[in-house]
């Protein structure tokens, strides 16, 4: 499995306004044409739970996904429950 990492500095930015924008996930369509859709459907005392749909390739790629969003590391562990491009269960984190 790949593994990628990215990192940045915002300049003059509060890390806790910067990470709720990640948080974010209904307005990453707002932020790059590679997300068509992002809906959340649900959220718990810090799990969200979403489906993505984006522009991969030549086609498009959808999945679900369930998030913890862990505000005191500031880190966002996930798990993808489906995916219609792979068909096998991915985990990840961010950051």
């Amino acid at each position: 499995m790949r593994h990628v990492e990215i990192e940045t500095l915002v300049p003059e930015a509060d890390a806790d306004a910067v990470f709720d924008r990640i948080c974010d996930f209904t307005r990453y369509a707002e932020y790059t044409d590679a997300v068509r859709e992002v809906t959340v459907r649900s959220s718990d005392e810090g799990v969200v739970e979403s489906e993505w749909s984006v522009y991969f390739r030549n086609g498009i790629m959808c999945w679900s996904e369930r998030d913890r969003i862990d505000r005191d590391a500031r880190t966002i562990p996930s798990s993808n429950s489906t995916a219609t491009s792979t068909g096998s269960p991915a985990t990840g984190r961010w950051p």
